[in-house]
């Protein structure tokens, strides 16, 4: 295949980029690096196979010269995407006996561990002028080790925030901004030292501790209002490049709806708060947050959290009059979901418990089922101490090739108020073996 359009993705994210600099179009750059096919310019000696005009494949023993591009002191691997970009180049291959090698990103990489000397190498030096050196290929591999991970990482919410943007409904809307009062969002903050912190978990996400000021940086919307950036889960984090650096006192925290209308209503010039401002930037204001306060208020004024489904409440609805069975099915309808403490699918708990077992910090684990109007999910009440550990992603990872197709799994910690009245219905499935003591020993 021609190179010019193998490395199709590449091209169109640089140029994409160069149009629209953004994190998003920056991202699809680093992606299609994955891809693509590199042409890079040698002088070969020794054993080596001409494959197509100038192109040929090195042997065991061929050994070459790379021509190096100086940019301000640094030196640098030429990259080509194609022969148009090596023809503006103003060398002659053939009377200067110069051969092209295919080369993929790792290749180079290999080579500049080999030549501590050169800085990176260079993309297209007489088009897009590219340089990469050792902060953009870390920043390749994390980027790939966060697509790698992604369905650990996002959120339930985030995929109906996806959707929202293709399909809006009033439904949708309704669902999400239900979902808003028991959902925990990540914000980037900064505070005054690292005594203020008291635990930070594996993915960086810190527990300040309380009456702690905290700097939140607002970022700018299209309409000139500032707004405070938050994310629905670690994936939509990473992907913004925000940089959590605790050795300058950065974290991303957890912080509530409640939480961020209050830090809103005490900053007069920020507007409200942007939810994955670098892809779905849903911007949530006054009006919004006066629309969460109607639903909040519809669905709490029997429940705050939701109703328990119990084997009698269901038997009724069986063996009732058709009236009284609607106004029981209404009652439920009122509430964002319902939860049924009847779990049965002893294989998923198998594998949790096998996963679960792993972790000394977790005493005891409650499973239920989630019920929302349209569709449910599992959800895991975890008993854990405070440790740093974040053992979600690797739940999700481990239970990910059973689960049912369109149902998730979502997860509560045990000091949460709803968590509190399942605890109260529901037998632990799981409980921490208790060490055995010999001769006095643990």
């Amino acid at each position: 295949m021609d190179n010019e359009l193998l490395n199709k993705q590449l091209t169109d994210a640089m140029i994409g980029f160069a149009n629209h600099p953004s994190m998003e179009s920056e991202r699809k750059v680093y992606l299609a690096f994955k891809n693509t096919v590199f042409i890079m310019p040698v002088i070969a000696e020794g054993d080596f196979q001409i494959l197509d005009g100038r192109f040929i494949e090195l042997a065991p023993g061929t050994k070459i010269q790379i021509a190096q591009f100086n940019n301000e002191g640094h030196m640098l691997y030429p990259a080509f995407t194609d022969l148009k970009e090596v023809a503006k180049w103003n060398e002659n291959l053939e009377e200067d006996n110069i051969y092209l090698v295919k080369m993929q990103f790792e290749d180079y990489e290999e080579m500049l561990k080999d030549n501590e000397e050169v800085y990176g190498f260079v993309i297209n030096p007489y088009h897009q002028d590219l340089i990469i050196g050792d902060m953009q290929i870390k920043r390749y591999h994390e980027i790939l080790f966060e697509e790698d991970h992604k369905d650990a990482y996002t959120a339930p919410i985030t995929s109906l925030l996806d959707e929202l943007r293709v399909n809006y409904s009033d439904e949708l809307e309704d669902r999400i901004y239900h979902m808003f009062q028991n959902l925990r969002l990540l914000m980037p903050v900064q505070v005054p030292n690292d005594s203020c912190v008291s635990n930070v978990t594996e993915d960086g996400v810190a527990e300040i501790v309380e009456n702690t000021p905290i700097n939140v940086m607002p970022l700018e919307n299209e309409n000139g209002e500032q707004v405070f950036p938050v994310f629905t889960d670690l994936y939509e984090a990473k992907c913004s490049g925000i940089d959590a650096n605790p050795k300058e006192n950065r974290y991303l925290i957890e912080i509530n709806f409640d939480g961020l209308e209050a830090l809103v209503a005490m900053n007069e010039n920020v507007h409200g708060f942007s939810i994955n401002p670098f892809n779905h930037n849903i911007i949530i204001g006054h009006e919004q947050m006066s629309k969460y306060h109607q639903i909040k208020g519809e669905f709490t004024s029997t429940s705050s959290v939701g109703r328990l489904v119990e084997d009698d409440k269901l038997a009724d609805t069986l063996s009732t009059t058709a009236e009284e069975e609607a106004r029981i099915l209404s009652e439920f309808a009122s509430t964002p979901y319902q939860l049924d403490i009847e779990v049965d699918n002893e294989k998923l708990k198998k594998v949790l418990t096998k996963e679960l077992s792993s972790y000394d910090s977790i005493n005891k684990a409650y499973l239920v089922r989630k019920i929302y109007a349209d569709y449910d999910n599992y959800l895991l009440v975890i008993d854990k101490e405070r440790d740093g550990k974040n053992v979600i992603s690797d739940l999700k990872q481990a239970i990910k090739p059973i689960l049912e197709e369109n149902r998730d799994i979502e997860f509560l910690s045990h000091n949460e108020d709803e968590a509190n009245q399942i605890i109260e219905k529901v037998e632990p499935f799981y409980e921490k073996a208790k060490k055995r003591k010999f001769l006095g020993l643990f």
